[in-house]
This record gives C-alpha cells, structure tokens and sequence, in this order.
C-alpha cells in the first residue's frame, strides 16, 4: 500500500472515532442497493475469503434491500469471476 494510502485510511479511521457520526438509516441503501452488497462482497472476499458465516450476513442485508436469491447469486458470481479474472491475469503479468 502506498504510503499516502496508508495516511488517509489512518485520518478516516482515526477521524471517524472521534466524530461520533451516527449512520444513516438502512433504508436510504435502496438507491445503490446494488453497488452496496457488490461492495459488501468485495470487501467480504479481501477480509480472507466469502465463507458460509459473511455469505448469511450479506444474504440477509441484500434480502432486506429487496433482493431476490438469483438477483443476490447472480451479484456474488459476476463479483467473484471479476475477482478471479484480476488474479489471473496479475499472476500472467508477475510470469512475464
């Protein structure tokens, strides 16, 4: 991680505790319902791996968003292929 990187995930994290910002409701994802469970499975999937417990969680997030089992299957398969795609083609360029 580049060093700058590093400083501003220090600043939002340290800034966020001291702020106490409370969330805003669950209900104002519906907008970019989408692109918050494609972020909960990104950021689910770096934590080490999509196991059975974070799969249950985002499931049931997406199931109160108004997603349907396909709709959610069909969001996890597209984001894993992405994710699988990356790595292969970043360990073909490490081979070069």
């Amino acid at each position: 991680m580049e060093e700058m990187e590093h400083a501003l995930i220090e600043h939002l994290v340290a800034s966020r505790s001291m702020l106490r910002i409370s969330p805003a409701p669950f209900d104002a994802l519906w907008q970019c319902s989408d692109l918050f469970i494609e972020a909960c499975i990104y950021v689910a999937v770096a934590e080490g791996g999509y196991s059975v417990s974070k799969a249950r969680h985002i499931s049931q997030l997406a199931h109160r968003l108004g997603f349907s089992a396909r709709k959610l299957s069909d969001l996890e398969r597209g984001v894993i292929g992405a994710l699988a795609d990356r790595a292969r083609s970043l360990s073909a360029a490490d081979a070069l």
